[in-house]
């Protein structure tokens, strides 16, 4: 097992494990994921996209542990930070002429430094806000529906993001939730999953021996809300 400071996150290959007993591995399937700040979020938002980041990974074959930062780790770990406000606010409707213009900002990162992926992304709920919210304001007035639908939004995002860490990569699938965009009504929709091909390769990855992981996560220090200054990111 591998202890996790409150306040410092530091992952690398000889930290990963290394303090399990010679032969032990970390069991297969299970991944560990920190999700900060997710107290920027109504306690039904956050429950939507605990739940429905547990279901779409669990439908590739992995199994999501939520870690509270503090304690210690077995397994694959994915720190996913949550930036701005996830709150159901939503911006007034404007449109003209029937078109309503819809941001192409980043809605979510994934670290990379040195050409090798990191176990550390940022879903940005204020983007995801923005371009979400006019599709979510359309569909219903109920305010407990909007919270579903804007948790379902930042969890789409997330997976994607997790999907980056666990097969280190920054290419997109061709389909489902690996894409490299959604429309707003994608996001917030009541099923998107992983291609078959891709939840075989997530699956595996979660299954590899200890040994594997290190080098398959590469790095990652991230400290009180600091970056670090080499790394660039995988836009969603």
């Amino acid at each position: 097992m591998c202890r996790l400071p409150a306040l410092l996150l530091a992952l690398s290959t000889a930290a990963l494990c290394s303090d399990l007993p010679a032969g032990v591995h970390p069991k297969p399937g299970r991944l560990t994921i920190f999700l900060e700040k997710i107290e920027s979020a109504t306690a039904a938002t956050a429950a939507v996209i605990r739940s429905e980041v547990a279901a779409t990974l669990e439908t590739a074959g992995v199994d999501v542990h939520w870690h509270d930062g503090r304690g210690e780790v077995q397994g694959r770990l994915a720190v996913i930070r949550l930036t701005g406000s996830c709150m159901p606010v939503f911006a007034p409707i404007v449109s003209v002429g029937g078109f309503s213009p819809r941001t192409a900002e980043a809605l979510g990162l994934t670290h990379v430094t040195d050409g090798k992926v990191l176990s550390f992304a940022e879903v940005r709920c204020d983007q995801i806000r923005k371009y979400a919210g006019e599709a979510i304001v359309r569909a219903t007035h109920s305010e407990i529906e909007r919270q579903t639908m804007l948790g379902r939004a930042i969890a789409r995002v997330a997976v994607h993001e997790v999907y980056h860490i666990l097969l280190a990569t920054t290419k997109h699938g061709k389909s489902g939730i690996a894409k490299a965009s959604q429309t707003p009504e994608q996001l917030i929709a009541a099923r998107l999953n992983f291609a078959a091909d891709e939840e075989q390769a997530l699956s595996a990855s979660v299954a590899l021996p200890s040994e594997s992981v290190g080098a398959t996560v590469g790095s990652l220090a991230y400290a009180s809300g600091e970056d670090s200054e080499s790394a660039t990111s995988v836009r969603r």
